[in-house]
Order: C-alpha cells, then sequence, then structure tokens
C-alpha cells in the first residue's frame, strides 16, 4: 500500500522526529542496522545500505532485511534514494524491494531504483522484508529508512471489586508485539 506524507500526517512527523535538526541523522534507537542477510524483531529501527548512512554500497549484493512483526509497521525513508538508475528500457541494475510480509514471496510493496528526492511512505500489514540487489558496477550512495510498530491499543484493563473487607484490586497489562533494540555503545 502505497501512501504519500500528505494522506498520512504521522508519516511526516516519524521522519522529522527520526532525523536530528539539520544534521540528516537519525537519532531514535541508536545506529542503524547495515543492510545484511538478517531478521530482526525491533518496534523501531532504522536500516542503510551496506556503506551505511554516509558511504556507497558494495558491489554484487543480493541481501535480504527482514522485520517480523504482529502489529502494522509504518516505513519512510530518511532523505533520498540515490541507487543506480535503469538503462533506458533495458533491465535494473540495482533495486531495492520493499515486501508487504516476512519472506520474498510477500506481496511487493514498491521496487524502487534511481535518484528519489521524496521517497514515499509505506504501511504493511504486519512484517516487512527489504531485498537489495546490486551488480558490478556503479554504486552511489543508496537508502537509509526507519520504521516504527504501529500497534492496535491494548485490551481494557481489568478491575476486581470486593465488599467483604473492603478492598479494592485492579490489574492492568498488555503484551507489546514485538521488542525495542537497545542502543549499541
Amino acid at each position: 500500500m502505497r501512501m504519500g506524507a500528505l494522506h498520512r500526517p504521522w508519516a511526516l512527523l516519524l521522519s522529522i522526529a527520526l532525523m536530528g535538526i539539520g544534521s540528516g541523522r537519525a537519532v531514535a534507537q541508536g545506529d542503524p542496522y547495515l543492510m545484511t542477510d538478517t531478521t530482526v524483531t525491533d518496534c523501531i529501527g532504522e536500516l542503510t545500505d551496506s556503506g551505511g548512512p554516509d558511504e556507497a554500497y558494495g558491489n554484487n549484493e543480493n541481501l535480504i532485511f527482514t522485520v517480523v512483526s504482529d502489529s502494522p509497521l509504518d516505513v519512510a525513508f530518511l532523505g533520498s534514494i540515490d541507487i543506480e538508475p535503469a538503462a533506458p528500457g533495458g533491465p535494473l541494475f540495482d533495486y531495492l524491494v520493499l515486501h508487504d510480509g516476512p519472506n520474498l514471496a510477500s506481496p511487493v510493496l514498491d521496487t524502487l531504483y534511481g535518484s528519489i528526492a521524496s521517497p514515499p511512505t509505506y504501511v504493511t500489514s504486519g512484517s516487512l522484508t527489504v531485498h537489495f540487489v546490486s551488480d558490478a558496477s556503479a554504486q552511489p550512495q543508496g537508502f537509509h529508512l526507519a520504521w516504527s510498530a504501529n500497534p492496535p491499543p491494548p485490551d481494557p484493563p481489568t478491575t476486581t471489586l470486593s465488599a467483604p473487607g473492603h478492598s479494592l484490586g485492579a490489574t492492568t497489562g498488555w503484551t507489546l508485539p514485538c521488542r525495542r533494540r537497545r542502543r549499541r555503545r
């Protein structure tokens, strides 16, 4: 599901909240993950290409990064995307595919390549799989994205009242569908 920032005001707020004022660097959860073949369960996080936020990505990459979540994920790019463009009328050289689900068989949200100054934002129905492929030449700056779980509201608390002995008790609680990552040092 492709959603513009104007239709989803929270996406713009997420992008602003995750970026350092004037620095263009994320400040939300510590260092971003680098694009590798891995699976995480973080509620909030960031992912960059294999070169990190400041360097170009590598040659001949075919990497899959998955965020497992039981809740929808809000996905926004932090800045522009700069991936090698396709030749006119030809095949893609380097590309980034976002899947709405836990693997490559999940529905495709979008396939991104070239220079995109204002990338769209996305909402998944649960997990997110990011597939990045590069060829043997021309590695531009790449990408930097952030995700945040959008869990449904918790069940209302349970309250127990009893008259004999005049005790009053209340029990509240809920389980978050994913964990928050600790800051890397």
